[in-house]
């Protein structure tokens, strides 16, 4: 690697640090992250106080879809909040069907990839 490529390469590590540490203003007010932290965490806790922590790391997938609401009016916060949940079921069931057969598991992974993109785009 020549010395030009070193230090370009350098300077892209450094912007990317610097992205990653950034601290962005959010328009949201405290109580979301709070209830998303417990949304996900109290699964979690059941879970390993029951010696299940599979069944607290599966259900606590289900509180991550309460990060995707919205800030508009409650009809619409409702149907968003279904298609969250109802997505990351799928992608979740076709996930546990794909690691059935080890083979399909790469076809099946860029199909969920393909379609989670699509339909972000949509929405």
């Amino acid at each position: 690697m020549n010395w030009r490529g070193w230090e370009e390469f350098q300077s892209l590590m450094r912007r990317e640090m610097l992205h990653l540490a950034t601290i962005n203003a959010s328009d949201r007010r405290w109580q979301m992250p709070f209830c998303a932290a417990l949304a996900t965490g109290l699964p979690l806790l059941v879970g390993a106080y029951f010696d299940h922590m599979d069944y607290g790391l599966v259900s606590s997938l289900g509180g991550l879809v309460f990060l995707y609401a919205p800030n508009t009016p409650l009809s619409h916060r409702m149907v968003s909040l279904m298609a969250s949940a109802f997505g990351m079921s799928a992608c979740y069931a076709l996930g546990v069907m794909g690691h059935f057969f080890p083979v399909l598991l790469v076809p099946v992974l860029a199909f969920i990839a393909i379609l989670v993109s699509m339909v972000c785009r949509f929405m």
